[in-house]
C-alpha cells in the first residue's frame, strides 16, 4: 500500500496547481523591456519568465521585472519606459510648456 501511495503522491506533486498561481495570474504582470532603450515590449499577466515566448525565446534580448498589476501601464506601455529597474512615465517634450493641474 505504501508504494501505491507513494505513486499517487507523485502524481499530485506533478499535477499541482500552486495556490497562489491564480491570485498572482490576477494581482501581477510581467513587463519585458529592452535592456539598452528601457522601451517596453510585453506586458502579460501573472509572474513569467522568458519561457513566455516559447521556442522564440533565444530571438529576443529582453529583460523582466514582475510588478503588481497596474491596468494603466498594461494598456498603455508607450507612456512607461524601465530605468534603473523601474517602470517610469515617459517625458513627453511637447507637453511641457503647459502647466499641469493638481
Amino acid at each position: 500500500m505504501s508504494k501505491k501511495i507513494l505513486k499517487e503522491e507523485k502524481v499530485n506533486l506533478e499535477n499541482k496547481i500552486e495556490e497562489d498561481s491564480t491570485q498572482d495570474f490576477n494581482s501581477k504582470m510581467t513587463i519585458f523591456y529592452s535592456p539598452k532603450t528601457g522601451k517596453i515590449a510585453h506586458v502579460p499577466d501573472g509572474k513569467q519568465d522568458m519561457d513566455y515566448f516559447a521556442e522564440d525565446k533565444d530571438d529576443f534580448n529582453y529583460e523582466f521585472l514582475v510588478v503588481e498589476k497596474d491596468l494603466y501601464i498594461k494598456n498603455n506601455p508607450e507612456k512607461f519606459i524601465v530605468q534603473d529597474g523601474e517602470v517610469r512615465l515617459k517625458l513627453n517634450p511637447e507637453l511641457d510648456k503647459y502647466n499641469v493641474a493638481r
